[in-house]
């Protein structure tokens, strides 16, 4: 629902480990999708999380320079 509602608004999501099935779907609608751990319990899991992030935002800005 979350990717149907921006699509044509962004380019790429990150979704939880837990929500692989749907990867599928939302690369159908033309949007590039991350696979990442979601769930930050600790300062190392917001690090991880952020620096996945960029670097994948990275991998969308590439594609359209």
């Amino acid at each position: 629902s979350v990717a149907r509602h921006y699509q044509g608004l962004i380019d790429g999501i990150v979704i939880d480990f837990l929500d692989r099935d749907f990867a599928d779907m939302i690369t159908r609608l033309g949007i590039q999708v991350h696979i990442a751990p979601t769930v930050m319990k600790s300062l190392s899991d917001r690090v991880d999380l952020a620096r996945r992030c960029l670097a994948f935002a990275e991998t969308l800005h590439s594609r359209k320079v």
